[in-house]
C-alpha cells in the first residue's frame, strides 16, 4: 500500500472518529461544509485525497486543529 493511500485512511478514519465523537451524521458535517455525503464517505474511508482547504474547514468544523486530525506520527514530526 502506498504511503499517500494509507495517510489518506488513517486522515479518514481520524476524521470519522470525531464526527461520531461529536454526535454528527455524515450528513450533518457534509452540510456544514458544503460537499456531498457520498464525497465525505469516500473521505472517511481514505478514497479520496484530502485538500488542506477541506481539512481546515473540517477542524473548524469540529473546533479543533488541523494537526488534532492527522495520524499520531505526523503530529510527532510537527512538535519536533
Amino acid at each position: 500500500m502506498s504511503t499517500v493511500v494509507n495517510i489518506n485512511k488513517r486522515v479518514g478514519h481520524r476524521i470519522k472518529v470525531k464526527r461520531v465523537d461529536l454526535e454528527m451524521t455524515q450528513g450533518d458535517l457534509a452540510e456544514q461544509l458544503g460537499i456531498t455525503q457520498g464525497y465525505l464517505s469516500y473521505l472517511e474511508k481514505g478514497q479520496r485525497q484530502i485538500t488542506l482547504a477541506l481539512l481546515e474547514k473540517i477542524a473548524g468544523a469540529f473546533r479543533c486543529s488541523m494537526i488534532d486530525l492527522l495520524p499520531s506520527e505526523l503530529q510527532r514530526r510537527q512538535a519536533a
